[in-house]
């Protein structure tokens, strides 16, 4: 992950990485739905390069990443119960609006 850190250094303390390619959805591009559904059907070897190609689009928008949340995602991404990919599928789904600025958040 740290390598990657380079790609997108601007850092979030909210939200992990379905939050943030919500933030990229729209009704128009089916794009960004189409890469959460790659991700979340990853495994350990095949994640990296799903999660490195989401980091470049969301660099492209200019769209934080919570680097730290992450960073432990990764690390529990083979555990038995799938929770990170179930995690990450419950925030790209939801009707929640997330904003930048923590203040502005609505859930």
């Amino acid at each position: 992950v740290g390598a990657l850190y380079t790609l997108q250094p601007a850092i979030v303390n909210e939200g992990n990485f379905g939050d943030h390619l919500r933030l990229l959805k729209s009704p128009d591009n089916t794009a960004i739905d189409k890469r959460i559904t790659r991700l979340l059907k990853a495994d350990r070897s095949t994640v990296y390069p799903e999660v490195r190609s989401s980091i470049s689009i969301l660099a492209s928008a200019d769209q934080p990443i919570n680097w730290v949340q992450l960073l432990s995602h990764m690390i529990g991404w083979n555990h038995p119960s799938r929770y990170v990919q179930k995690q990450w599928s419950r925030c790209y789904y939801s009707q929640a609006i997330i904003s930048n600025d923590p203040k502005e958040n609505i859930q």
